[in-house]
This record gives structure tokens, C-alpha cells and sequence, in this order.
């Protein structure tokens, strides 16, 4: 096949949510169509048999938006065909630990077009044929988590509870 995955003539919104996409083609794997498009990659891995730019925009104004875990080995082309005018956008819109954010928008508010790089959460993003790059990160929430420690202590309470419950129903019936 020469695309796994591609848009049609225009104006379409494709959402990536939690999925692998594999072109087995040195072809791109994902395209949006000609004109107007708005892309969202997040939880995803987008790849090709070469890794040479596997996500790709067309002509058109076309808004490209990489999110959290979003992983494109190889790189997002925001406009491959030179001989379509378009003005395109690459948003990156992951999470990021609060204390970060600051540094990280900048960091993208001041890179460099058509063609540059970033990592973001250790995931290197490499792009090519973008007008304008935008930053709308969000605050990465930990999830609280309970050591083994926390764990022994919160069954020996329950052990410790049921052994109560039961002495009591016991004495209660005699």
C-alpha cells in the first residue's frame, strides 16, 4: 500500500488515539488531504518502513497536533509538496511536569521554521515544511501510588477489621 492511513480532498479532523500505525511502504503512514485539515496524534507510535517523515501534511492551511506519547520516529512534514501554498501549523499539546512548562514554551514559541527539532518528555520530534510552531502544554498529573510498604499497612488494617467484625458477630451471638 503507499499510505496506511490518509485524508481525502480537504477540510477533514482525524483524531490518533492509542494506536500503532505501520506503513510497510517507504511512503508516508499518515496524510491529511489537500486543503484545511486538522490532525491530532496523542498515545500513539506512527512509523514507516524507512522512518523518513512517516506523518505528513498536504497543501492547504493545515493544523498538525502532537500530544501526549505521541511517538513519530522519523519526523512530521506539515507540507511535502512544495508546489502547494498553504500556511501550516505544528501545535505541540502534551502534558509536561509543572515545572517545565515555562522553559518548554519558549523553547517552542522560538524554534525555528520550516525545519527544526525538539524533545519533549524524552520523545524527539523532528519536522520539516511547518510556518508557524505553537506550544499549549498541560500540567502532567502524578498519579499517587502506594508503596509496599503502604500496601502491607492497608491489608493489615482490613485483616485487623474483618478480625473485629467476626469477635463481635461471635459475642453478639452468644
Amino acid at each position: 500500500i503507499s499510505r496506511a492511513f490518509t485524508g481525502g480532498a480537504g477540510m477533514e479532523d482525524l483524531t490518533i488515539l492509542n494506536s500503532t500505525i505501520t506503513n510497510l511502504s517507504s511512503d508516508a503512514s499518515v496524510s491529511v488531504g489537500a486543503d484545511n485539515d486538522k490532525l491530532f496524534v496523542a498515545h500513539s507510535t506512527i512509523t514507516n518502513a524507512t522512518n523518513d517523515f512517516p506523518l505528513i501534511g498536504a497543501g492547504g492551511d493545515d493544523e498538525l497536533t502532537i500530544g501526549t506519547a505521541a511517538i513519530i520516529p522519523g519526523g512530521i512534514d506539515c507540507d511535502f509538496r512544495e508546489e502547494f501554498e498553504g500556511f501550516d501549523t505544528l501545535i505541540f499539546a502534551m502534558d509536561v511536569p509543572a515545572s517545565e512548562i515555562a522553559e518548554l514554551t519558549l523553547e517552542i514559541e522560538n524554534l525555528p521554521t520550516p525545519d527544526g527539532s525538539i524533545t519533549i518528555n524524552n520523545i524527539f520530534y523532528e519536522y520539516r515544511n511547518c510556518d508557524v510552531i505553537e506550544a499549549d502544554l498541560g500540567i502532567a498529573e502524578s498519579i499517587p501510588t502506594l508503596s509496599k510498604w503502604g500496601l502491607i499497612a492497608v491489608m493489615g488494617s482490613i485483616a485487623l477489621t474483618g478480625y473485629f467484625y467476626i469477635r463481635k458477630q461471635r459475642i453478639s451471638a452468644n
